[in-house]
This record gives structure tokens, sequence and C-alpha cells, in this order.
């Protein structure tokens, strides 16, 4: 439905929905400083946002039903900031290749994965809440090019599902952070490091005011400067 290659680009209240020619929605390629913003995309054949060895922001979008990716992301860098992705066929946000994404101050729920990253990727999720995806947090090794699977660093965040069910193979990494967890681990895998958590009561209340060092870098590394005692979405 619509295609970029570019750099310096700005689109704001885009919607699209319904394509039902080719697969991506949207396909991002070899561009550069793109920003999206206030963008709405519903009910997309396949992936919602492909997004190709690029450089990209998107902020305040929502993204729903798509029938496949809501974000898909190979080769390239993202922040994506303010954002709801729901109802996804297959996952709310695909990190591969290489990508180095922030997902900050956004809601994903209700899809079949919430967040995967895999193939020497690296995903913060950094003040933002997962509920009810069918599988909250995926990381693995996919393709034999890459030595490592996926890293996924969890950061006053809230995940809540009737099974938690985090999952990373052995060439992987999740690690969470002052995070609420509920249900609370009862048998997580050894690629899964928990820290301070409040277990299964739900606290939205953050035990710190500030964040691990290597993701207050990823945020000023964006331009993003926040402190808050708060776990999940707060704006």
């Amino acid at each position: 439905m619509f295609s970029l290659e570019d750099k310096n680009i700005k689109i704001e209240n885009l919607k699209l929905r319904k394509n039902n020619k080719f697969d991506d929605m949207m396909h991002v390629v070899y561009g550069e400083n793109i920003v999206l913003q206030n963008c709405t995309l519903e009910k997309s054949l396949s992936d919602a946002i492909d997004v190709d060895i690029s450089t990209i922001r998107i902020e305040k979008c929502k993204i729903s039903t798509s029938g496949n990716d809501a974000i898909d992301l190979m080769s390239s860098k993202a922040l994506i900031n303010k954002s709801d992705l729901s109802g996804s066929g297959d996952k709310g946000i695909s990190i591969g290749e290489a990508s180095d994404v922030v997902i900050f101050n956004s809601k994903i729920y209700n899809n079949v994965i919430g967040i995967e990253s895999k193939d020497n990727s690296t995903a913060y999720v950094i003040n933002s809440t997962l509920i009810d995806n069918k599988r909250q947090i995926n990381a693995y090794k996919k393709n034999w090019r890459y030595e490592k699977g996926g890293s996924i660093v969890v950061d006053k965040s809230i995940i809540s599902s009737a099974d938690y069910s985090i999952k990373g193979d052995n060439n992987s990494k999740i690690n969470i952070y002052n995070s609420s967890v509920s249900p609370k681990f009862s048998n997580k895998e050894p690629q899964v490091e928990v820290g301070s958590v409040s277990g299964d009561n739900g606290n939205d209340n953050s035990i710190l005011s500030s964040y691990q060092t290597n993701v207050e870098k990823s945020l000023s590394a964006w331009g993003i400067t926040s402190s808050t005692e708060q776990r999940g979405i707060f704006e």
C-alpha cells in the first residue's frame, strides 16, 4: 500500500487499513531518519509496518489486527514510543538480523507473541505494558549466519497474563529489572534473569527511581531523558 525509500522524512496522521494486495501494508527500506507520528494502521494483510535496513522513530501510533506482525524490523534501529500494538496474528514487534530497538512507554497486548528478538538483535522494553499476549516475550537464534540469538532487557514495565510465558533459547538472554510480573515466576528458564520484581501483586510502584545503566544509555541515544518511580505506561 505504501513503500518508502528515502531519508529525513516525517509522516504525520497517516491512516491505512485493509490492504488486500501484496503482503505488507507499509514498507520502509534503506530509510534514514524516518519519523512516523500519530499513525493508525488497521487490518493489514500481513505485516503492518515492515522496516529493513533503516533508522526510524514510530511515535503515538496505533496498530491493530495485523495479519502477521504489527512491526517487523530487520537490520534496523528503531524507537517505538507511546504506541499501542494489539491483535496481531503473529508478533506485536518482531526484531531480527542485528536490529537495535527501544520500546518506550508503549502498550502491547492480545498478540500471539508480544515481543520477539532474534539473530544478534537487542530490544530494550522500558516503562511499557505487556498484557495477555499468548507468549509475552520470545528470544532465539534463527539464522545460522549470526552467532547469537536475541537479547531483551525489560525495565520498569508490567507483564500480566494468565501465563507469563517468557521463553529464550540457549543462545539468547532475557533480563527483567524492577518490573511487575503477574503471575510470579514459578519455574523460569536459565536464560531468563529476574532482578527486583514485585511478584504477582500487580504493584506499579517502582522500587528504584533510576534505570539500569544500559537502559538509560539506550534512552539517551534517542534524546529521551526520563526518571520515574512508576512502572508501566506513564503518559
